[in-house]
């Protein structure tokens, strides 16, 4: 029972590719997420980066207040966000694009405390 996609559903590698049509591109997965979130209402979302998960915020135009916890990889951070006020669900984990940092399987204290994290939720 989960969900998983881009917010922005097209082919690039990185944000920068997306240059001078990234935020019609942020729009329309802003909205497109939104509508689905709003079906789904999901109890926890999980987003690759803070910009994803800024983005979702601001579909709903709230801004949250984030926990920052170490990953173990230097200072490397992700992030929680709970009981935010005008949102259809209870939490949002961001964490690092893990196509860029290795922060799974290190040391096992990752992976410890977003498991303790999720079930929170």
């Amino acid at each position: 029972e989960s969900l998983t996609g881009n917010l922005v559903p097209f082919r690039s590698p990185k944000w920068a590719d997306l240059s001078s049509h990234e935020a019609a591109c942020l729009e329309f997965g802003q909205n497109l997420w939104r509508e689905i979130i709003d079906a789904a209402k999901p109890r926890l979302i999980l987003a690759l980066t803070r910009k994803v998960a800024d983005c979702i915020f601001q579909a709903y135009d709230q801004t949250p207040r984030y926990r920052d916890l170490a990953t173990g990889w230097g200072s490397v951070r992700w992030s929680v966000a709970q009981d935010i006020a005008g949102v259809p669900f209870k939490a949002l984990i961001a964490v690092p694009h893990l196509s860029r940092f290795g922060i799974f399987g290190r040391d096992g204290s990752f992976e410890r405390m977003f498991e303790q994290a999720c079930r929170r939720c």
